[in-house]
């Protein structure tokens, strides 16, 4: 929601993001997301929040299905 600030590069606070592995890039997931990894690692995810709204509970789920695909 824009509402929450611009977390950076267009991301919104509360969009779902990722990234694989600890210095993957941060990527927006949001509703859909189609991707080839580009490197090995942990599909990390999170909810995109500026550093302010740190400690603040926000009531509400993500439910996310992930299909992965071994070339």
């Amino acid at each position: 929601s824009p509402n929450f600030g611009n977390v950076g590069s267009g991301i919104f606070g509360g969009t779902l993001i990722g990234k694989i592995g600890d210095t993957g890039q941060m990527m927006k997931v949001g509703s859909k997301l189609n991707f080839t990894a580009s490197q090995a690692g942990t599909f990390q995810l999170g909810i995109a929040s500026q550093g302010n709204y740190e400690g603040n509970a926000f009531p509400g789920e993500y439910e996310v299905k992930i299909r992965v695909v071994k070339k």
